[in-house]
């Protein structure tokens, strides 16, 4: 594609293209962020292209997507084997407006790796705040705005209590002052066996 967009090849007069017309058709590609085209003579053309580096993965509607950093979808370009397995670590964020905001949060989360290495999505949550979900199904609910001062207090919470390996269901962190920890309902009690329930 880079080769097409250029516009010129080997035994194609240097002087024979426009070096602005081939970095715009360049800039152009959907995987592309910017890019330089320069002609050194006698015979050279050097291209140097900054890529839109994905930095997660997009669930929006049923539909998933590469993103880069400012939100936008990036092409994956029919990566196969190891490329596509390294395109599946990336995060997984969920949900309308979820791209968008999405940097900020993977940034906050990378600070603390402790807690990153547990988290398997990131769920915007009415287009203003997250919840994020772990390996083992708890939900984390985190505060509007106050991000990375929750996750921090999260890692805190794991380095001296273990929490993030505690079976939950849910950790509520929306309050800056407390934590509120829903416990699993008790399983229901075993019905008495027949034996049980005869008379001596």
């Amino acid at each position: 594609e880079i080769n097409e967009a250029l516009g010129t090849g080997i035994g194609h007069p240097i002087f024979g293209f426009s070096v602005e017309a081939a970095r715009t058709r360049i800039d152009a590609l959907p995987f592309v962020d910017h890019a330089t085209v320069e002609r050194h003579m006698p015979d050279t053309v050097v291209i140097n292209i900054t890529e839109r580096t994905p930095i997660a993965v997009w669930q929006d509607h049923g539909h998933f997507s590469l993103i880069n950093r400012a939100g936008e979808e990036v092409p994956d370009q029919g990566l196969t084997g190891k490329n596509a397995e390294a395109f599946l670590r990336l995060p997984l964020v969920v949900g309308d407006g979820a791209n968008s905001a999405a940097a900020f949060m993977i940034d906050a989360l990378s600070a603390q790796p402790v807690v990153k290495s547990q988290v398997t999505a990131l769920i915007r949550v009415g287009s203003r705040r997250w919840d994020m979900t772990l390996r083992d199904g708890t939900t984390i609910l985190l505060p509007e705005g106050a991000e990375a001062a929750a996750l921090a207090r999260l890692a805190q919470y794991e380095g001296s209590m273990r929490l993030l390996e505690r079976p939950v269901p849910s950790i509520d962190l929306r309050l800056p002052d407390r934590m509120v920890i829903h416990q699993a309902p008790p399983p229901p009690p075993s019905p008495p066996t027949p034996d049980a329930q005869k008379q001596p």
